[in-house]
């Protein structure tokens, strides 16, 4: 049976364009125009994942879609090409599989590395969330980072600090902001300079991506945004 991908977001334009190089790794593409249609999409039949073309992740998009069935969902940036998508949904399925520790991660190639999700046993498929941008892949449920299949390691706060804004892309967050969101109501550990530390050497720790350090912009006297 021929495997099945199903994208959400993608540009009525661009659909051919992306079936035809699904097709070309013997993939079809499926697309949905909205998470409910795709939702409605997942509860008849068998995908090997969720690829959404989008900046923003809602927490409630996400919940509609994982009680459905669990498969992987992978975002990609709305900028980027046909190509770099295909790549990036790539690097997530990757991913996805080393939370298994699966036998044959050491053979993946462009053309098998979706296929191989279809290995794990329907029972026990997990609904993660993976964001990619370019060679970063962003495990929400695991909490994990990895550039070009290597795993990052990050603390506590510099992984919150990159969920935030990862999973908001181009929102700009205050200084305030990501205390709230990241310290709750430990404000007597809040100061501009400690989240500018965090920042500083999560930037380092990406460095070895090919761009994922300079996504993370400073807004002078504000505070930082993920903007591809």
């Amino acid at each position: 049976m021929v495997p099945h991908v199903l994208g959400v977001g993608y540009a009525y334009n661009e659909y051919e364009v992306t079936a035809g190089r699904w097709k070309e790794f013997e993939i079809e593409f499926d697309y949905a125009d909205n998470i409910k249609q795709a939702a409605a999409m997942l509860s008849f039949k068998e995908y090997i994942c969720v690829a959404i073309c989008s900046d923003v992740i809602p927490q409630d998009d996400l919940d509609i879609l994982r009680q459905k069935r669990a498969v992987p969902i992978i975002v990609v940036p709305p900028s980027y090409s046909e190509e770099q998508r295909y790549a990036c949904v790539h690097f997530g399925a990757a991913q996805y599989l080393h939370t298994y520790n699966h036998p044959m991660v050491e053979m993946f190639s462009e053309k098998n590395s979706m296929r191989n999700c279809l290995k794990i046993p329907k029972d026990k498929r997990r609904p993660l969330t993976i964001i990619t941008v370019k060679d970063l892949s962003f495990c929400l449920e695991y909490r994990s980072v990895e550039i070009a299949g290597v795993c990052i390691d990050l603390t506590e706060k510099e992984f919150d600090i990159l969920a935030l804004l990862i999973m908001n892309q181009r929102q700009v967050y205050t200084y305030e902001m990501i205390m709230d969101s990241v310290w709750h109501d430990d404000f007597s550990f809040y100061s501009r300079n400690a989240i500018s530390s965090h920042i500083s050497n999560l930037r380092k720790k990406l460095k070895s991506s090919e761009t994922a350090s300079e996504h993370i912009k400073s807004i002078r006297g504000i505070g930082y945004k993920f903007e591809v």
